[in-house]
């Protein structure tokens, strides 16, 4: 997920400011953090394996 966050500026942004915003209304509440941030970012490991693969196929 890393790398795809690296090559993909609008998907980092929108991760990085959820969590900012997740942090700041959930700050003494870590699970459920956690669990408001699940969807997105099974979302983005779903689009990481996309990319990723389609990265091995143009090697």
């Amino acid at each position: 997920m890393r790398d795809y966050l690296n090559c993909h500026e609008t998907d980092a942004k929108a991760y990085s400011e959820l969590k900012q915003s997740l942090a700041e209304r959930f700050h003494n509440d870590r699970e459920t953090y956690i669990a408001k941030k699940s969807d997105f970012i099974n979302d983005l490991l779903s689009k990481a394996k996309v990319w990723g693969e389609l990265a091995d196929r143009t090697m």
